[in-house]
């Protein structure tokens, strides 16, 4: 009973808020502000300016204009040499939240790395970029190099990958 009651409260309320008792008349504009309108028209249109002029192209846009780079910005050629020098690839083994289980992977790592029969040991790195820990592997300035040790690390530490990034070019793995 309580429901029918309810539901009738409610479709009296929709009902009477939706019935309006003010009658709706469309808005009449007077007829000095179309005069007004007309005479502006009539004042563009006799005195058209040249456009043109003001416009400007893409390619022409700042083409007068030199900066002078201050030396503090300048990048000297052997920077770049190193800079460039500093690119290459690791070995991602995990990426997680959870900073005891990157250590504990580091750790792992460090010690298969101790008893693996490889031509040189890759060092582990454990690095912060928000909002992970990640564990990587080695340096390695060529892709090929990586994707050779990356065989041999995922038969013990599978679901790892090859990212891109700064390396220690003191030891890098050829």
């Amino acid at each position: 009973m309580t429901h029918f009651l309810t539901s009738i409260f409610v479709i009296i309320v929709l009902v009477s808020g939706c019935a309006t008792t003010a009658d709706v008349r469309e808005r009449e504009e007077p007829a000095e502000a179309e005069a007004e309108v007309e005479t502006v028209l009539d004042l563009s249109t006799t005195d058209a300016l040249d456009l043109d002029s003001y416009r400007s192209r893409l390619d022409d846009q700042f083409s007068y204009i030199e900066n002078e780079i201050p030396d503090v910005f300048r990048t000297s050629e052997n920077d770049l040499d190193r800079i460039k020098g500093n690119h290459g690839f690791r070995i991602q083994l995990v990426s997680t939240n959870d900073k005891q289980l990157a250590d504990s992977l580091a750790l792992s790592f460090d010690m298969w790395a101790d008893t693996a029969d490889v031509a040189q040991r890759p060092v582990s790195y454990i690095q912060f970029r928000q909002p992970a820990y990640r564990v990587h592997v080695g340096d390695f300035m060529s892709r090929r190099v990586a994707i050779e040790y990356l065989g041999v690390i995922r038969r013990f530490f599978p679901g790892s990958w090859i990212v891109h990034d700064t390396i220690n070019t003191e030891s890098v793995i050829q």
